[in-house]
């Protein structure tokens, strides 16, 4: 037994990496690396890549997780809260654009699959872009409100 609770508590509060890998459909999304400051607002460094998260979104996190800068985290982000855009955006994106590898129909909605390297992450829409097409490279962007933080052993590190 890893958590005990409401289906609400395993999707908005996992205990772990486990129980948010385990639990939604479809899979969500991990970035491990480190939150460092820059120009009075923060960036998110991983090996894959750089997330550039506004001073305001960083202190939203820093209220609801208790991490200190330069830990090793891993964030975790589900797809449905997810988005992209055809251009660069200002602030809570991936810094490399991830290329389109699959678009996959789910009925009341489209699942897209984006490569950066060997990775993957998905994106969960409501409806088909006719625009978007397999090999376009788009930019990824995500909600913070709804980001998870987990420490370097993956257990959460909400407060």
């Amino acid at each position: 037994m890893v958590q005990i609770g409401s289906p609400e508590d395993f999707i908005l509060k996992p205990a772990n990496t486990l129980v948010a890998e385990f639990i939604g459909d479809p899979k969500i999304n991990f970035f491990n690396g480190k939150m460092m400051k820059k120009d009075g607002d923060f960036i998110f460094k991983s090996r894959q890549c750089s997330i550039l998260i506004r001073q305001d979104d960083f202190s939203l996190l820093q209220r609801k997780y208790a991490f200190e800068e330069n830990q090793n985290i891993t964030l975790a982000i589900r797809p449905q809260y997810c988005s992209y855009s055809y251009e660069k955006p200002e602030y809570n994106y991936l810094d490399t654009p991830l290329c389109v590898c699959l678009e996959e129909l789910r009925g009341d909605s489209v699942v897209l699959s984006l490569g950066l390297g060997d990775e993957r992450y998905l994106v969960k829409v409501k409806e088909i872009d006719n625009r978007l097409k397999i090999g376009d490279n788009i930019w990824l962007t995500f909600n913070p409100h709804h980001v998870h933080i987990f420490n370097e052993v993956g257990q959460n590190l909400i407060r």
